[in-house]
């Protein structure tokens, strides 16, 4: 007995197949999360109300139910955008090809659907000089046709019909518009104006460079084209200014089958659905509760009042990859200027791979330090504090000395912090030091080549008696001989080492001379001082040393 269902036809093949059943069974199962969740939060929410409970609760489980479903839609959206194409070329043209009268894109080899659009632009492929590249959307259900040849630009958008196998196929062929360019969203043009008149009519002084102008079919919209990516607030149209807004583009759904991810024009499928409760082949008097796919809301998947069904604009995601990625350099930064952080950083990370090798538990002797050796008799030291209340038996009996790093408090953060900063203060201090030394050293080097360099002479000087003796004035020996004045070192002659030996002698000589000038002249003022005492018996005995050192010396009495 056969029995006739509504559903979608499949082949043998395609029903032994194991992978789609765990796919579809797997986003039927999330899907009936969601809705359980869902249905759950309202019939608790009814049950609070009737019974008087605090709403604050249902509230809550209403908005996790909804975000949910926002999540499970959002997922849905992503996946009906084709993102696993091949990258094309940045500086090519990228022309759209949207074929109509329900061509389907995956029953057909993309290399035959090549050559249809080839001929149809009357593009001969010849080897050696490929620059095209052909894609196929099959989940958008359009082509991807990319040339840097301006002239195979207008020979492709031109096309207006392919023909495969025999049958000819309407399609709409239109260039898209660059990554790197804007555009806005200008509302409340006349819709009876041509693209052409549009064109004429925004490219003025006023307006920035625009590349072109799209209408959005027979409405009052039309999406302008800029040279740039900053769009403006105001566009001007003979005259007029017009509010424009950045445009973003929607997530694709179709009216016919209620599916996500390619538009009406381009559908497929053999039956209609209703966009809202998802019922097969409605009925024209349908009334149902309408729930978005995309956010769970009551109103048709992807209508306008809907928030979920734009798609974020790639300038919008530009810039929010340039700020991400300047925080993250300025977070970098300021971790590399705090040695604080980057040491608690190092010790976090060597704490990880600790753990990842640790395997067991380590014995007692690797894991504990060795005690410092106490005579016989002798308490261990208590370096730990005593609260209060402690009796002295249990500090005895603690038996394990309190280490100074164990000790951890507000006190040893300061002391760690004032230690940072002194480290911080001696590698600048060292960096400075190098500097300087670094500068020395090259200013020595150019005083060795500067005296290198020089062709002076070395200077001889007379040489001296070594049994000369230097008779000083009285009044010259009391002050010290000034101070000499430093020549330039570039200045130095060179010097012979026989002479600079004489001239240590000499100078030797001449401070031994000094030195006993200046004891013999100390010893004459204590003589002077004891004479000018009033003991005379003191002064006869000074006079008596006086005479008899004078007689020894030589010297008559008379003097």
């Amino acid at each position: 007995m056969e029995v006739t269902v509504e559903g979608t036809e499949i082949t043998p093949e395609e029903f032994r197949t194991a992978d789609w059943i765990t796919k579809v069974g797997k986003h039927v199962k999330e899907l009936r999360d969601a809705a359980r969740g869902d249905r759950q939060g309202r019939q608790d929410g009814n049950a609070r109300a009737e019974s008087g409970a605090e709403p604050g609760e249902d509230r809550k489980k209403t908005a996790a139910a909804n975000a949910a479903y926002k999540k499970l839609g959002h997922k849905i959206a992503e996946r009906s955008i084709a993102s696993y194409l091949p990258r094309l070329p940045a500086n090519d043209y990228k022309i759209i090809i949207r074929p109509k009268c329900g061509l389907a894109l995956t029953k057909i080899p993309n290399t035959r659907l090549s050559e249809a659009v080839r001929m149809a632009a009357q593009i001969p492929w010849i080897k050696g000089q490929e620059k095209e590249v052909f894609i196929v959307n099959d989940k958008q259900g359009t082509l991807i046709f990319s040339t840097p040849d301006i002239d195979t630009v207008w020979k492709v958008t031109r096309i207006k019909s392919i023909k495969i196998e025999g049958k000819s196929y309407d399609v709409t062929a239109y260039l898209a518009p660059h990554e790197d360019s804007g555009r806005g969203v200008v509302r409340g043009i006349d819709p009876r104006l041509s693209v052409e008149e549009l064109t004429e009519a925004f490219d003025n002084s006023r307006n920035p460079p625009i590349l072109g102008v799209r209408k959005l079919g027979n409405s009052s919209s039309a999406v302008i084209i800029l040279k740039n990516e900053t769009v403006p607030r105001w566009m001007y149209c003979y005259g007029v200014p017009l509010k424009c807004v950045l445009y973003k583009k929607q997530y694709e759904v179709c009216y016919r089958c209620g599916q996500l991810g390619h538009r009406s024009d381009v559908c497929i499928s053999d039956h209609v659905r209703c966009r809202g409760c998802g019922m097969t082949a409605p009925p024209e008097d349908h009334a149902c509760e309408p729930k978005c796919k995309l956010c769970g809301k009551g109103h048709l998947t992807a209508d306008r009042k809907c928030k979920e069904a734009f798609r974020t604009p790639y300038t919008i995601k530009k810039r929010q990859w340039e700020v991400w990625r300047r925080m993250e350099g300025e977070e970098r930064k300021a971790k590399d200027a705090d040695p604080q952080t980057c040491r608690m950083e190092e010790i976090k990370e060597r704490s990880r791979s600790r753990s990842k090798h640790r395997r067991g538990s380590r014995g007692r002797a690797g894991s504990f330090p060795r005690l410092p050796e106490r005579q016989e008799g002798e308490l261990p030291p208590m370096t730990g504090p005593v609260n209060e209340g402690t009796s002295g038996s249990a500090v005895l009996n603690s038996g394990r000395p309190t280490s100074p790093n164990r000790k951890v408090g507000w006190g040893n953060r300061a002391s760690q912090d004032k230690r940072d900063e002194e480290m911080v203060t001696i590698k600048e201090e060292n960096r400075m030091l190098k500097e300087q030394l670094a500068m020395m050293s090259r200013q020595i080097e150019q005083l060795q080549i500067a005296i290198k360099s020089s062709n002076t002479t070395p200077v001889s000087l007379p040489r001296m008696p070594q049994n000369q003796n230097i008779n000083m004035p009285e009044e010259q020996s009391a002050t010290p001989p000034p101070a000499k004045k430093r020549a330039k070192e570039a200045e130095k002659p060179v010097i012979d080492e026989n002479v600079a030996t004489v001239i240590d002698m000499k100078i030797a000589q001449l401070e031994a001379n000094i030195e006993a000038k200046f004891t013999q002249d100390d010893e004459w003022q204590s003589w002077e001082a004891l004479l000018c005492s009033p003991d005379p018996n003191v002064q006869r005995d000074i006079i008596s040393q006086a005479l008899a050192a004078a007689a020894s010396q030589g010297i008559p009495a008379d003097s």
